[in-house]
């Protein structure tokens, strides 16, 4: 069976060569289990360094933003080329999912992610118009689709369907019996410096200022070191602000698995204080380390992350005050160590692909 993936970013030509993002080659090294061939068509993207090299005999169809006459026509003009449709992006899934009714090609609804508490995390009026039109198009291509994965509870809640679902995500996460062990006796040994981790793109939707701002409430044995692709000018200016220049270390983008997981066993606590979010990578993989974790309740993180520890987003005060009450008491946080590195079990690759498998087994009938 062939499957035509859909997306509208992160795909580029660069030197004679077809380039896609860490998420779509993720993505895609994972259907190709499910499927004998994958094809593509997405928007054309900016290249940038950190994309991957498609195969070279990779079928790719790149169009121009809001090319939907582009997209229709070749749906069409590749009808041989592919079975069933993952519709990865929501502006050309919602165009594209009729024309795949009319060509009786099955199609799946991927729901990673709420663009409208994305788009309303911007706080501008365009944006909170833009939010709600996308809002109304999730809704619409979940309602058509024949079959949709989402990532989390949530995002099923509010962007139900009436057709076969799987909620299950994407993250592929090994899970390491003796690092339960290592953790609570790191957290019993108690260092009196305390090291805070965020991992993300440096970008303001994931929440790195609220983090400046929530160091800035903490004692000077607090430290932050953030993790991720980044142009670190604007905030280098932004801790100077909050005085805390020399408790920020910027570490920029690490790709080798070994170096993540080794930061992670060395920081005391992880943070994720975005504004929007799917169902993170980068919480899993810190629960799976077995750190404690505070972060804002937005997207998936209330399905991993006890309410307790949890803050609305922009509330700098909250998210220190969480941070104190897994780093001032032992107990709290030896009590999240064992909690969260049984609770990112349920997310271990052998359980994803188990599920992934049952799912995909029933679309290829």
């Amino acid at each position: 069976m062939k499957l035509l993936y859909i997306a509208d970013r992160g795909f580029a030509r660069y030197g004679g060569r077809y380039f896609f993002s860490r998420p779509n080659y993720v993505n895609t090294n994972l259907y190709k289990k499910y499927f004998d061939e994958i094809v593509y068509i997405a928007r054309n993207d900016n290249y940038n360094s950190t994309f991957y090299p498609m195969e070279e005999r990779a079928k790719v169809a790149l169009l121009r933003k809001n090319d939907f006459k582009g997209l229709r026509h070749t749906l069409k003009e590749w009808e041989d080329q592919y079975d069933a449709a993952l519709l990865i992006s929501d502006v050309y899934g919602f165009f594209a999912i009729r024309q795949l009714n009319k060509l009786n090609k099955k199609s799946i609804a991927y729901c990673g992610a709420d663009p409208l508490q994305l788009y309303l995390s911007k706080h501008s009026f365009l944006s909170v118009i833009k939010g709600y039109v996308l809002y109304v198009i999730k809704r619409k291509i979940v309602s058509h689709a024949d079959y949709v994965q989402y990532c989390t509870e949530i995002l099923y809640k509010r962007y139900p369907c009436r057709c076969k679902k799987l909620i299950c995500s994407n993250v592929e996460i090994k899970v390491y019996d003796n690092v339960l062990e290592k953790r609570l006796k790191k957290i019993l040994d108690g260092d009196k410096c305390k090291v805070i981790g965020l991992m993300g793109r440096v970008v303001k939707n994931k929440g790195i200022d609220i983090a400046i701002r929530a160091l800035s409430r903490l004692g000077k044995e607090y430290s932050l070191e953030i993790v991720g692709e980044m142009d670190t000018q604007n905030w280098n200016d932004y801790v100077i602000k909050y005085g805390v220049q020399n408790r920020v270390t910027f570490l920029g983008y690490i790709s080798d698995g070994d170096k993540i997981n080794e930061w992670l066993d060395n920081i005391d606590v992880y943070i994720q204080p975005s504004r929007s979010e799917g169902l993170p990578r980068s919480v899993i993989e810190a629960m799976a380390r077995a750190c404690p974790v505070a972060a804002s309740n937005v997207g998936g993180i209330p399905d991993l992350i006890d309410n307790k520890y949890l803050s609305n987003p922009e509330d700098d005060q909250s998210l220190a005050d969480n941070i104190l009450k897994l780093m001032g008491n032992k107990e709290h946080a030896l009590n999240q160590a064992e909690v969260n590195f049984e609770r990112s079990k349920e997310y271990s690759i052998e359980v994803r692909n188990q599920k992934l498998e049952n799912f995909y087994k029933n679309i290829k009938k």
